[in-house]
């Protein structure tokens, strides 16, 4: 999770301008947002669309720089609202009416990394996972993306809320 120190830094970055400033924002927040947006439409999506909602969301950041309020919300938040902006636009441009932040079990078990080691481990694990991913999918919406916002992204509790 990134230091609040590092998102002021970053932002005064921005408001300079400037390419090292997209490649800060990019090198920062790039991998985090490409996962958000991912999780957030069900890995629905291809990687190359996935990577371009966060093109855009980063864009769109740097370009709206001088909107962002530090005394409204963090950094971090402002940004992931920007991304999940985008990624329903998209969704909508697109006229993909898949079932937006609704996991499925199967699109989870398919990008999960199977580990080596003990089955019976394995499979505990499988099990485990399922309950508690079907628990989350059982939540309303509003909190079944504060539980992704704070557990999967490492986001604050003031953040995900």
């Amino acid at each position: 999770m990134r230091d609040r120190n590092d998102d002021v830094a970053l932002v005064a970055l921005l408001l300079v301008g400037g390419d090292g400033a997209k490649l800060a924002l990019a090198s920062a927040y790039g991998f985090p947002l490409f996962t958000y947006v991912d999780c957030e439409t069900s890995h629905g999506l291809p990687e190359e669309d996935v990577a371009d909602i966060v093109s855009k969301a980063c864009e769109k950041a740097v370009a709206k720089i001088r909107q962002f309020l530090p005394q409204r919300a963090k950094f971090s938040t402002w940004i992931y609202r920007i991304a999940r902006n985008e990624a329903i636009d998209f969704v909508r441009r697109e006229k993909r009416r898949t079932a937006l932040f609704v996991k499925t079990s199967e699109s989870y078990e398919a990008r999960r990394v199977p580990s080596a080691s003990n089955p019976y481990a394995e499979l505990e694990q499988k099990e485990t996972s399922e309950k508690l991913h079907s628990a989350i999918e059982q939540l309303p919406n509003a909190q079944r993306l504060a539980v992704i916002a704070r557990y999967i992204h490492g986001l604050s509790y003031e953040d995900a809320a």
